[in-house]
């Protein structure tokens, strides 16, 4: 997962695509805007369980990521990872974990 500075700059290059694709078709750069918009913030709510796993350094942060990219859309799948990364982490996984 990328930190806020690269999610950032994929926001903006996102924005500047979208707008590019609108002007050079000729269509409606504000709707082109809200559609990438609300794209971003369904695949930001999509992978909610896999940002959380990462934030909290979760040991088991790739399967959790990986159950929520390929089950997610079943919601079952969605809950499940979600739950997994507000699971408790063991002590022994704290102390190895080195500080940032």
């Amino acid at each position: 997962m990328a930190g806020g500075k690269e999610l950032l700059q994929i926001l903006g290059l996102a924005i500047a695509s979208a707008v590019v694709i609108a002007i050079s078709g000729g269509g409606n750069v504000f709707g082109m805007l809200g559609f990438t918009g609300l794209g971003l913030a369904g695949l930001a709510v999509y992978l909610f369980p896999a940002i959380v796993g990462w934030e909290r350094e979760h040991p088991n942060q790739v399967s959790i990521a990986l159950l929520n990219f390929f089950l997610g859309w079943t919601f079952l799948g969605w809950v499940g990872s979600l739950v997994w990364a507000y699971s408790s982490i063991p002590k022994a996984a704290l102390a190895e974990t080195p500080p940032n």
